[in-house]
């Protein structure tokens, strides 16, 4: 009997042990696993965080370049409408010699036809 108890006790204890090692096994190739998976992971979240940083680069770029732009578009703007009030204060000029010399060349008009008409009394008398 007592052998008996031992046979089974070594059996039962060898069936234990392999447990145990299977158990491990499957432990050690699970965290295998999900240290390749989290090392998976931080390569793509690092080539993620880098293409992030390069599109932000590229865009504070192109934004940079359009307020550059706009501030350019703004400085010609101005100096457009500088000029445009020059040449509308030179319109403005323009037409007031326009109307002084209307008014002048309908003076002489008036002028030269009283002075033709007294010509022409003149010599009819």
């Amino acid at each position: 009997g007592r052998d008996r108890n031992a046979t089974n006790r070594r059996a039962q204890s060898a069936e234990l042990l392999a447990e145990s090692k299977e158990f491990a096994a499957r432990a050690d190739a699970e965290g295998a696993q999900l240290t390749g998976d989290v090392e998976a992971a931080e390569v793509a979240r690092e080539a993620e965080a880098d293409l992030l940083e390069k599109d932000l680069a590229a865009n504070t770029e192109r934004l940079r370049q359009i307020l550059v732009g706009n501030a350019a578009l703004n400085a010609s703007l101005r100096g457009a409408c500088g000029v445009t009030e020059v040449l509308e204060a030179r319109q403005a000029h323009n037409d007031a010699e326009q109307l002084r010399l209307d008014r002048e060349l309908g003076e002489v008009s008036s002028e030269l036809r009283a002075s033709d008409e007294a010509l022409d009394r003149a010599l009819v008398q």
